[in-house]
């Protein structure tokens, strides 16, 4: 594999322009990407043509972001409701089971949500037009809604992963327990401690999201850096994406991030994994490559 292959590219930039896997993965390398995450909504039945170039060395597929494949119903990790949190922890077991056969050592996961209603966008929009104590006091009063009524969601949450520990340890897998882009889901800033304290597993990692963190900083939900000083000693791996006020996944250059510094808190073993979205085009998925791998060059030799 080439220099680069160390950054992966997800499959979310184009697996809704193809009916095959192959096809999803024969665009991808033809800009020169070798190793991959398949993306959370792939259809089973793009599956089976990425397991040969896989055996044959030609790829290296290192993440599956859950559910993949897709759900005919996807329930949260979170539902209080017994019947359909098991039916979200039967889900993810078989992203675990797929991560298995591509030998890919990590699943990100979105843990869920407290199922209240919620202004974020609103609130997005008022700070990116210049009216912040507005924009706050919106995120303030729904954080407050959410944080009275999160705890059977917390609580589903913690008992969800709890059972898939296990699961993915058997399979070689680690679990990444991704930042969050709404404030209602779980975890917060605050609620990735809890649950890390609550399972003290090595098997349960941290997966931090560029554009979320942003999104949260922006909201005034957490200071600048504030989820990597928290969290980088524990990141499995890392979702690269930039992003403007509330809007992200654009090429990294389209944006407000800043990568030189995130960059430098990514432990060495950690994966990274470009999840750009369309309408970004073939040209910046590359320049993004680069601009990482030029960022990643300021890394402290001990990161």
């Amino acid at each position: 594999m080439n220099n680069s292959s160390h950054i992966a590219i997800s499959t979310a930039w184009n697996t809704a322009r193809h009916t095959s896997g192959s096809q999803v993965i024969g665009e991808l390398c033809n800009l020169g990407f070798e190793s991959f995450e398949l993306a959370a909504g792939t259809d089973k039945s793009m599956l089976p043509s990425i397991v040969p170039m896989v055996e044959s060395g030609e790829i290296e597929v290192v993440s599956l972001h859950n559910p993949c494949p897709a759900a005919r119903e996807q329930t949260p990790l979170s539902a209080p409701d017994k019947y359909r949190r098991e039916a979200a922890v039967m889900q993810a077991a078989e992203t675990i089971k797929w991560a298995e056969r591509f030998g890919a050592r990590l699943v990100v996961l979105h843990a869920g949500l407290v199922e209240i209603n919620f202004e974020q966008k609103t609130a997005g929009r008022l700070i990116g037009a210049g009216f912040r104590a507005e924009g706050e006091a919106i995120v303030k009063e729904d954080m407050a809604r959410r944080n009275r009524v999160r705890e059977p969601f917390l609580k589903s949450t913690i008992e969800s992963l709890g059972e898939l520990i296990p699961i993915a340890s058997a399979a070689g897998v680690r679990l990444g327990l991704e930042t969050r882009y709404y404030y209602t889901e779980i975890p917060s800033l605050e609620e990735f401690q809890i649950i890390f304290d609550e399972l003290d597993s090595p098997v349960l990692g941290y997966w931090h999201d560029t554009g979320h963190e942003h999104v949260q900083e922006t909201l005034g939900l957490a200071e600048k850096g504030e989820y990597l000083r928290r969290y980088s000693g524990r990141m499995a791996g890392i979702h690269v994406h930039d992003a403007v006020n509330s809007s992200d996944h654009r090429a990294v250059g389209r944006g407000e991030i800043e990568f030189d510094r995130i960059m430098q808190s990514v432990p060495k073993e950690a994966r990274i994994v470009l999840e750009v979205h369309a309408p970004a085009s073939g040209a910046d998925l590359v320049k993004s490559r680069e601009r990482i791998e030029a960022a990643l060059k300021n890394r402290p030799p001990d990161a």
